[in-house]
């Protein structure tokens, strides 16, 4: 693995975000539990009380509060999904989301 020379940037729906940084990780927000074989590169940020399902590559991207995001191979239904208002991500088809 090389040194990175780049500084990472994050995306959301309002725009990009610079980090002002190469080597900045990610945001996990509080009560948001990680399931196992998950990978989470750089410049991502999941909100608040979200749930990361087994399986799922996330990276320069943001994620709302109380989602769920779940590979193709485990989604589940929606109506089991976080409290709140339940915004579940088919990770499939919607990559990108915001809040």
């Amino acid at each position: 693995m090389t040194t990175p020379d780049r500084e990472v940037i994050m995306r959301a729906p309002d725009g990009l975000y610079r980090s002002g940084t190469v080597r900045f990780g990610g945001l996990i927000g509080d009560g948001t539990p990680t399931g196992h074989n998950i990978a989470l590169g750089p410049g991502f940020a999941l909100g608040r009380h979200s749930r990361l399902n087994s399986g799922i590559t996330l990276t320069a991207r943001t994620i709302p509060a109380w989602s769920v995001l779940s590979a193709p191979h485990v989604a589940e239904d929606p109506s089991s999904a976080a409290q709140g208002d339940g915004h579940v991500i088919e990770w499939a088809r919607s990559p990108v989301c915001g809040a």
